[in-house]
């Protein structure tokens, strides 16, 4: 990850394109190690071989861009492991021939810049870095795309599904998240937003600093700090803040639950977001509260749990998938 970032900052200043201050900051603590110059002085022989390039030759610069940002995402989607010396090495080599192709294509093809998409697929998470030090964990079934002018004005990103994203800190260049039913907006700080199509609710909870939170079509802007989270019900115009001390509802990246008394309402929501299923509360009570320490297990065996402590309360499967909660808790 970190050979990838360091060859993107290359190309970037090969381009005459301003580094963000927290590019800057990397490139000051990793770009003057010994070996990164050794490594650089590579680069820059393979940036002065473009220079032989004969203008009546074709080359697909498209292509090159996309191959290169492909390699990155498929090496830092991988687990990090240890390679030997000569794996190393050869990938290395293909590194380089990678940035040489995509230095290639830029320097012919400078002005057309193309947004970037990432994706899963259910079952699937995926975690990638920003060229400005942002790093983002992309949930099952999302999708987020990446402006082209990302980092020029603003650091701007499109999200479909659920992401946590830790935003390196620039005051010049604001972080924004959109949805279609809502924006986000931090300098530098640790949150997670779920924003899934079909999902009756927009949830955004603050793991660290401070985040602004403004609905679509609505002049108001809400600030929230650590341990706050936001529901926002876009059809029913409807803004529910609340406390979240134990980052439940970042569960699917941690794989853990932490509830002290919670009420049985919040333990069914927090269920519902991790397991992404629903869960129809029809019981008398579910104030009463539940505490427990949770590592990420099967859903089945936490409703069976659940059962055990509270035996009036009736959890029954139905056949589209939901759950239905009948009797009391009392």
């Amino acid at each position: 990850m970190e050979k990838l970032h360091f060859i993107a900052l290359i190309i970037k200043r090969r381009l005459g394109i301003e580094l963000t201050q927290a590019e800057r900051t990397w490139w000051e603590h990793h770009g003057n190690r010994k070996e990164m110059k050794e490594e650089q002085k590579a680069y820059d022989r393979l940036w002065e071989l473009t220079g032989s390039y004969k203008q009546g030759e074709r080359f697909d610069g498209e292509a090159a861009w996309k191959r290169f940002h492909e390699s990155r995402l498929s090496h830092q989607a991988r687990p990090v492991r240890r390679m030997a010396r000569r794996r190393l090495m050869a990938w290395a080599a293909a590194a380089a021939v990678v940035l040489l192709a995509a230095v290639f294509g830029l320097r012919q093809w400078t002005a057309t810049q193309r947004t970037l998409e990432l994706a899963t697929r259910a079952g699937e998470q995926l975690q990638y870095t920003l060229p400005d030090g942002t790093t983002l964990w992309l949930n099952e079934q999302s999708r987020l795309t990446i402006a082209a002018d990302y980092g020029q004005a603003l650091r701007k990103v499109q999200l479909e599904g659920e992401a946590f994203f830790s935003v390196a800190k620039d005051p010049d260049h604001p972080f924004v998240v959109i949805t279609p039913t809502s924006r986000v907006q931090v300098l530098g700080t640790r949150f997670n937003l779920r924003s899934y199509p079909g999902e009756a609710e927009v949830v955004l909870y603050v793991e660290e600093g401070h985040v602004a939170f403004v609905p679509a079509r609505n002049d108001q802007r809400f600030e929230l700090k650590a341990g706050e989270r936001i529901r926002w019900n876009p059809q029913q115009r409807r803004l529910d803040r609340e406390q979240d001390a134990f980052g439940n509802a970042a569960s699917w990246k941690t794989h853990r639950f932490k509830f002290r008394n919670t009420p049985l309402e919040e333990v069914f929501r927090v269920l519902g977001y991790r397991y992404r299923t629903r869960f129809a509360l029809e019981a008398d009570h579910l104030d009463c509260g539940y505490t427990n320490d949770i590592q990420d297990q099967p859903l089945e065996t936490l409703i069976a749990t659940l059962r055990k402590n509270f035996p009036d309360l009736h959890i029954e499967p139905q056949s589209d998938g939901s759950w239905r909660v009948t009797g009391s808790c009392k």
